[in-house]
């Protein structure tokens, strides 16, 4: 059977994926909304990450040691996305931040 993710050249980085995208889809079918949005920032976080290595635009030790931020304006820089695709991860990351309560008790986050 072929992996949804194929393309992924890290075996690493695309067991990962796997995984993820599977909890992923469990969490849309329970509404587990939070939950979503985490998982689909990671797998985000994974299929940048494992191009930037693949590309040489990043090492893999510097990759996964650096946020999902400093990744996406990478990726944005190097033209690998587009600027509507930038914003809309921004929109992924900061949902992904509501992870931290502090943070969401903070910023009165739902």
């Amino acid at each position: 059977m072929m992996s949804k993710f194929d393309f992924v050249t890290s075996e690493d980085f695309r067991a990962v994926l796997e995984a993820d995208y599977d909890e992923m889809r469990r969490c849309i079918e329970a509404k587990a909304w939070k939950a979503v949005h985490v998982l689909s920032g990671s797998i985000i976080e994974s299929i940048l990450v494992d191009y930037l290595v693949g590309e040489k635009h990043i090492d893999k030790d510097t990759a996964v040691k650096i946020s999902l931020f400093k990744i996406i304006e990478l990726a944005r820089e190097k033209e690998i996305i587009s600027e509507k695709f930038f914003h809309l991860t921004i929109v992924i990351k900061e949902y992904r931040n509501l992870i931290h309560p502090g943070r969401s008790i903070r910023n009165s986050d739902t």
